[in-house]
Formats: structure tokens, sequence, C-alpha cells
């Protein structure tokens, strides 16, 4: 109980010496120093000290003395009540830094002895080292995937990586993994065939970052090369068939087909086709219609090439013509036998809708309802005896004359 007494007085006191004693008392104390003062290295931010309990029943607890470092003196850090309260944890130090202590005894009547332990000396934790065996794996899809092994130091809480487009730096943190065995990470939403270089550095419970260890490369996967030899393969009425020569990359999954309008604009997709195939049609031709075609290349991990040289394409048309006939406007056109076509719609076309003016068999037809001194627009309709029909033809114009002004002085 009085060395209970004792230590509160003095922790009450707050005052550098040990409160409550007197000057004299403290310098004629002859007890006896505690023995065996050991100080644990290696600890973060503190430092673990025990020693052998002195065997006088005149000490009450001991009084531990620090110096800190580039310090020659020595300052009170703890007042310990009980003969055998041999152990204290000295925290809140500076990192990576060399601290010595000693330990007095302290009586019973609240004097401290004059004689110190040998002096112990620990030193802290400085910052947690670098996780070895970074690994990257290179040529996936637009990411990268990252390991290690797990750090010894139990104080790692997790680490931290850093990425940069160069060798030689400036790395940046792009990622924080919580946990000391949180040892993989993957790099994701990169450009395709793009070159990284990463390192990991340690990052401890207080929060201390390490230095980084050697940076690995790693490199994304490249899209496929765009296709080459897109051609056009066959041309009819209503559709154009192209080719193309197959993909060099084993893992091409598929081609897409594109198509726009000469001169610029959005490219629409015609078709999305297996790896093996070689050719495609197009069966949403107009006549006549000038289109602009490209291909790209789909891999496995669904990369896309960019586009293959364009190709133009003039679709096929009726050749359809006008003019002045005896007895009204007379139309021909190409009949397409060839295509399977064995009939033609003839249509007059006015600013808001077309009149059908006759099914023509063969491959011409005169208008004779025209009226002289009037312009007329016409267009044709190709048919195929199951009822099937061709794009509409392109639309042609021709007046017929008006004699009667021609003859007027």
């Amino acid at each position: 109980m009085r060395a209970a007494a004792i230590a509160l007085t003095l922790l009450a006191s707050g005052c550098a010496g040990l409160a409550g004693m007197r000057a004299e008392d403290e310098a004629s104390r002859d007890l006896a120093a505690p023995a065996a003062l050991r100080a644990e290295s290696g600890e973060l931010r503190r430092v673990p000290l025990v020693w052998q309990p002195v065997a006088s029943r005149d000490v009450a607890g001991y009084v531990v003395e620090r110096a800190d470092p580039d310090e020659e003196t020595y300052a009170r850090v703890v007042v310990l009540t009980g003969r055998f309260q041999t152990s204290h944890v000295d925290d809140e130090l500076r990192d990576e830094s060399r601290y010595r202590y000693r330990v007095r005894s302290l009586a019973t009547d609240g004097g401290v002895g004059v004689p110190v332990s040998p002096v112990a000396s620990a030193r802290t934790a400085g910052p947690p080292s670098a996780p070895r065996g970074l690994q990257a794996i290179s040529h996936l899809p637009r990411q990268v995937a990252l390991q290690w092994r797990a750090a010894r130091d139990p104080e790692v809480m997790g680490y931290v990586v850093q990425r940069s487009p160069a060798a030689d730096g400036p790395f940046l943190p792009v990622a924080h993994p919580e946990g000391r065995f949180s040892t993989t990470w993957v790099d994701r939403d990169l450009d395709d065939l793009r070159v990284f270089y990463y390192r990991v550095a340690s990052r401890n419970a207080v929060g201390v970052e390490g230095k980084p260890g050697a940076s690995v490369q790693a490199v994304t996967k490249a899209e496929p090369l765009p296709p080459i030899g897109l051609r056009v393969e066959a041309k009819r009425l209503g559709a154009n068939r192209l080719a193309w020569d197959p993909n060099v990359e084993r893992d091409v999954a598929g081609y897409r087909l594109l198509r726009g309008p000469v001169g610029g604009g959005e490219l629409a997709t015609v078709a999305t086709l297996p790896a093996e195939a070689s050719s495609a049609e197009d069966t949403q031709v107009a006549a006549d219609e000038a289109l602009l075609y490209r291909l790209v290349a789909i891999d496995a991990d669904g990369l896309e090439s960019a586009p293959s040289d364009p190709v133009e394409v003039h679709g096929e048309g009726y050749q359809l013509a006008a003019q002045p006939a005896e007895g009204g406007i007379g139309l021909r056109w190409n009949p397409r036998r060839e295509e399977g076509y064995q009939a033609a719609r003839v249509y007059r076309v006015g600013r808001l809708r077309r009149t059908e003016l006759a099914r023509v068999d063969g491959d011409a037809f005169v208008d004779a309802a025209a009226e002289p001194g009037r312009t007329y627009r016409y267009a044709v309709v190709l048919e195929r005896a199951d009822g099937t029909r061709a794009p509409t033809s392109a639309v042609v114009e021709a007046a017929r004359p008006n004699p009667a002004a021609a003859s007027a002085p």
C-alpha cells in the first residue's frame, strides 16, 4: 500500500524529479540497481524493456530513464510500482532511431537509488522493406495482373502499387491493397498495346511507406491487325458481295463489315461474321448507290482492329433512260434477265407520291399520257415471277415537246 501511495504522489506531481522526495534522500539512497536490463530492437515506434527484480524488500518499484538519439542526458520515462513490475514498453518513439535506457530502484519511502542498471540500447524499426517477387502478367486484354510475395514483417498492413509509362518514372500510386496477404492486383481499363512499369512498396500499421522494390515491365495485348485485301467480288441489282484475306492472328474470332456514304459520314454495320468467313454480301443496296466499305477484325478477347483500307463501290443500276418519243415519252432500261427478273413496274414520280403506269414484260415503255410541254419524272422496279422486287431505280426526268409552241411565229 505504501508503494502505491508513493507512485501516485510521484505521478500526480508532474515534476521532472520525483515529487515528495527530499534531495538529500535521493542522494543518500544506496539501493541495489536492477540487473540484466534488456531492450528489444526492431519494434515499430516502441522499445520493450525487461530486467531482473531486486531482491531487497526496501524496493517498492523502479524508475525508467531514457536518453534520446543524439542526447547525452537521461530523462525519466515512467515510475513503476511493485518490486516485481519488471517490464515496460516505451512507445510513441521515432522511426529508425536508437535509444538508451537505464533503470533505478525506488524505495518504499519514496527515495530513488543512486546506482543505475547497466545501459541497454535498442533501435526502433525503420520503414518496411519492399515485398519480394513482384511479377507482371503481360499480353492480357486491356489489363495487367500483378502478384508478389507477402512481406514477412507482421507490422505491414498493406501495400502501395505505383505505375509509370517509362522505366525511369515518374511513378505514381494507382492502388492501395489492404492487408499483408493482399498480394495480387489487376490494373484494368488500359489501352491496347501499351507498355507500363510497376513497382510495389510496403505500408505499415502507422502509415509509413517504405521504399519500393525494383520495377517490372508489362505490355497489354495488341489489337488485331487491320484486315487486308478487301475487294468487290461480285455485284448484282440490290446487292454487293465483298471478299477479303483472312487475318494472320490465331485468336481472331470474327469480322464486322461496315459501310457508309462516299465522301464521309458515319459507318453502319452491314454484318458480323465468324472467323472462318472471307466474304459477305450487302443486300440493302439501292440502285446506282455509291458506297464505301471497311472491315474490322475482332479477337477472342473482344479487341477490335483498326478498320481496313476503304473500298468504294458503285451499286448496279437499271441504266434507265427517258427521252421524247413518238406519241409520248419513251423509257428504256436493262431488264437484267440473268438475275431472274421477268417484268418491270413503271412509275411516274410526283412530289408527294408515285403512280404506277404499267407492268411491262419487256425493257421499254412509252408514256402516251404525257402532255406536250410538260416535264415528268420516272422510276422502274424489276420484279421476279414470285413477286419479289428489286430496289427502285434512280429517278430520271424528261419533257414532252409541245409542237404548237415550236411552230408559233
